[in-house]
């Protein structure tokens, strides 16, 4: 007998919120991805995912949705204006009609800097570089209008610190100092670069690849989007059932 799902969700239609990418169809490819691999597990009575930008948008996860209830998980690294709008779009359109939660983002999670750490260790090792020598170093979007994605990055380079797996731990923006560039430059050895995005899109692809082409730096090693790694689909269902849980408690 196949056991049933850890918590009943089938009521509910979870709403992944992504910011998505009009430039890199690879990069709500792999969103859909995560979100099929949630959808894979049964818990839900339907998996949703909503881009603010390609497909599929925001506005048609939202359309025709059956459930009674909806859990919305916000696939973004941080909290910050985007997530404000994504959720107000959500209230807007569903709680007159619907009994709406959501959870917090998924890059605010305390299990983030394990992730972190283990892709700088492992691109690390594949470039033959001992980990103990070398920075990591965190790359998020930043905004000089709210400090809260400053604020997650900062907290997660910490608990990142406090392992003593690296000789350092240092963040870097894209809208706001420092820069990749010069995050880098004040690093005298090798590093590992890891980007705090959820999907292989612009930012992670394109400004972190141009950043690291400009420091002209062999010893410093792309370890790619956190978005990509293998455990994030297993972090979003536990949020998820987290999130059914505390919405049973209200």
């Amino acid at each position: 007998m196949t056991p049933a799902p850890p918590t009943d969700g089938r009521d509910t239609t979870l709403i992944l919120m992504a910011h998505g990418s009009r430039r890199h169809p690879a990069a709500n490819a792999h969103l859909r991805q995560m979100a099929d691999a949630v959808a894979a597990r049964g818990i839900f009575a339907d998996v949703r995912l909503g881009c603010v930008q390609g497909e599929p948008s925001l506005d048609d996860a939202l359309a025709n949705i059956e459930t009674g209830r909806i859990l919305a998980l916000p696939l973004v690294m941080s909290d910050g204006k985007l997530v404000d709008d994504m959720l107000a779009r959500v209230w807007a359109a569903l709680s007159p009609t619907k009994d709406v939660a959501a959870t917090a983002p998924l890059g605010t999670d305390e299990r983030i800097p394990e992730i972190a750490a283990g892709r700088a260790r492992a691109a690390l090792d594949a470039a033959g570089i001992d980990a103990g020598a070398a920075h990591v170093v965190l790359v998020s979007h930043g905004s000089p209008d709210d400090g809260r994605n400053r604020l997650n990055a900062k907290r997660h380079a910490g608990r990142i610190s406090a392992s003593a797996l690296f000789a350092g731990v240092r963040v870097a923006f894209i809208e706001e100092p420092p820069s990749i560039v010069d995050a880098i430059a004040g690093i005298p050895g090798p590093a590992a670069v890891v980007g705090l995005f959820t999907a292989p899109g612009g930012h992670a692809i394109d400004d972190v690849g141009q950043a690291l082409a400009a420091t002209e730096r062999r010893d410093v090693v792309d370890a790619g989007p956190i978005g990509l790694d293998a455990r994030l689909p297993e972090l979003i269902a536990d949020l998820a059932v987290n999130g059914l849980k505390t919405a049973g408690e209200r």
